[in-house]
């Protein structure tokens, strides 16, 4: 296969854009024209299934395309849980019918959307934590702890429930 994407929280374009040189590549932003979906876990081969996408065959960090809609959808053996996961990408005007039909498709199995929250959770207890996230939390473990406040100092508090 010739076609790679990378997907990341970081912008790495600049950097890919300078290691190409003297290479037969094309590096190309295509932030613009697709919108991505997550559907991870251990049931998301089952629900893709159920939704009409086979991808029993596809090997991790491979991807397929297939018809969706009047276009077509990418999906790609990626998670970032450290359980099973797929990325689901195609057009933007197709991102909220894609949507509503894997959650259809996905009712047998419970599927519900979550959040950055329970993203993290599974990280930690996949053992996959960010960089970031490990630094962030040492960060905030050995701040110094604040022992006086405003109005301990004779500095005037705002009175918030007062009206002008």
């Amino acid at each position: 296969q010739d076609d790679y994407r990378i997907c990341c929280q970081e912008r790495h374009l600049p950097w890919f854009l300078d290691s190409a040189r003297g290479f037969e590549v094309k590096v190309r932003e295509e932030t613009e024209e697709v919108a991505a979906l997550s559907l991870q876990g251990p049931c998301s081969a089952a629900v893709l299934g159920a939704a009409g996408f086979d991808v029993s065959s596809l090997k991790p960090f491979r991807m397929i395309t297939l018809p969706f809609g009047s276009g077509q959808v990418t999906i790609s053996r990626t998670g970032f849980t450290g359980d099973l996961g797929y990325e689901l990408w195609l057009a933007p005007e197709q991102a909220l019918p894609l949507w509503d039909h894997l959650i259809a498709s996905g009712a047998p199995w419970g599927i519900r959307p979550v959040g950055s929250d329970a993203l993290n959770l599974a990280r930690i207890e996949a053992e996959t934590l960010r960089i970031r996230d490990i630094t962030a939390r040492l960060a905030a473990l050995i701040e110094p702890v604040v022992t006086s406040y405003p109005a301990t100092e004779g500095i005037p508090m705002v009175d918030l429930g007062r009206s002008r």
